[in-house]
């Protein structure tokens, strides 16, 4: 009896969904296979720029949103203590993906191929979806989020 078939589907099964991880990286810890390694962060395209109050973060930077310390532009690669965005919009990320919400402490709001639509993250109503086409502003953050209900 040939087995091979059940344990191919029992070994794809065990497969993570690493969808909107965005990991840290460098030459000595890489990225999944779909993803490159762009200013230390596993992401699939460069990001355009993240409006982050009143500073704009280039591609090698994310928005750090903390009450103590503000709205500021920091590395990547750093911690920032608050909540942190590598993405803003739709055009910070490939073709096929939403900028996601963070959905707990200390993720990052990082583009993925799917999520809900109300935790698409924009700056524009245009990055919000068929089914929830308002970007409304986030108490604690600068990039909004996309709802059902006018804002």
């Amino acid at each position: 009896m040939n087995r091979l078939p059940l344990v191919m589907v029992i070994l794809a099964g065990c497969e993570p969904d690493l969808d909107g991880t965005a990991f840290k990286c460098d030459a000595d810890h890489g990225c999944p296979l779909d993803q490159s390694c762009i200013s230390g962060r596993c992401r699939r395209v460069a990001p355009t720029g993240i409006d982050c109050g009143t500073a704009s973060c280039g591609p090698d930077e994310m928005c750090c949103a903390d009450v103590i310390n503000g709205n500021r532009c920091i590395l990547a690669t750093e911690v920032c203590p608050g909540n942190s965005a590598l993405c803003d919009g739709t055009d910070d990320c490939a073709a096929a993906e939403r900028c996601c919400n963070a959905q707990g402490g200390g993720d990052v709001t990082a583009c993925a191929l799917s999520c809900e639509s109300k935790d698409v993250a924009c700056t524009v109503d245009a990055d919000c979806p068929s089914d929830a086409l308002h970007c409304c502003p986030q108490v604690l953050v600068p990039w909004g989020q996309c709802s059902i209900f006018d804002c």
